[in-house]
């Protein structure tokens, strides 16, 4: 039997065969039924279970060729799925793309409601550049990831950069030149380049947040604007810092920042509120 795939493969690329050239037909038929029951093992590399193709990436089917017939192999539709798990696994979201979705954010309050429609229309008018600053815990990284989600099923390529972890491994390398730049190129080049707590390096002994210094100032100007220099790239950023704040920290940053997100359109500024602290939804003072 044919497959799905199979048979529409049959329908798109094969001519109908003539009495005369029916056997033919008929034995590379069973050839091409021999190779696609073969099994393949791409399910280990990704994880995904494809009974269209089993797991091989391609179907076979027959195509003419002269007087003949030949198995001539097409690539199955879980090319895409595979492509964009691969997407997936690079971009450093893996773990949490699934949980950090649109129909997951919690949208009791306007301010929440007012964020998601934010984000949905980011993606909607295809604009370039998405900032969210402000109150810890408030659901920021939940709906970057969301955005980020979106676009991954767009096949586009996103690579997470969480700030606190990765300006330290950008600054390490600062004496090795290769090395430097092949981190950077990351951030440079992706199509979607998310970056979470933008500009947080840490807690004062009073508990402040501690001010980025000369270096991550430096790097944050040479990413962003790098990428600000390329239109077509897309560019996520969430912080505690509110957009002024990282405009009195570099202006040049900041300013990037609010002129790719449509001249401020797509800038959230969440006011500090403890109450919308989600982490701590539970916590009781007794």
């Amino acid at each position: 039997m044919l497959n799905s795939q199979t048979a529409e493969n049959k329908k798109n690329y094969m001519e109908t065969p003539t009495d005369f050239d029916k056997k033919r037909y008929d034995l590379c038929l069973k050839i091409c039924e021999k190779l696609n029951n073969d099994k393949g093992n791409l399910n280990e590399k990704d994880g995904y279970e494809c009974s269209e193709c089993g797991n091989k990436g391609y179907i076979f089917f027959p195509k003419p060729y002269g007087n003949a017939y030949t198995p001539t192999a097409v690539n199955c539709k879980c090319k895409k799925v595979r492509s964009m798990l691969l997407k997936l696994s690079k971009s450093g979201l893996g773990n949490v793309i699934g949980k950090y979705t649109f129909d997951s954010f919690i949208t009791k309050e306007n301010w929440q409601r007012n964020i998601k429609e934010k984000a949905l229309a980011f993606i909607g008018e295809n604009n370039k550049w998405f900032f969210i600053g402000g109150q810890s815990g408030c659901g920021k990284s939940h709906i970057c990831t969301a955005i980020c989600g979106k676009f991954l099923k767009m096949e586009k390529s996103v690579f997470y950069m969480l700030w606190i972890k990765d300006i330290k491994d950008l600054k390490n390398t600062i004496n090795d030149y290769e090395k430097h730049r092949e981190l950077l190129e990351k951030y440079y080049n992706t199509d979607v380049l998310y970056i979470d707590d933008f500009f947080k390096n840490g807690k004062e002994k009073d508990r402040s947040i501690q001010p980025p210094t000369p270096a991550d100032i430096q790097l944050a100007y040479d990413i962003l604007n790098s990428r600000y220099n390329n239109p077509n790239l897309i560019t996520i950023i969430s912080s505690e810092r509110n957009i002024n704040e990282i405009i009195n920290i570099d202006e040049a940053t900041g300013g990037r920042i609010y002129e790719r997100a449509n001249g401020g359109e797509f800038i959230i500024n969440i006011k500090s509120d403890k109450n919308r602290n989600f982490r701590m939804k539970n916590f009781i003072e007794i």
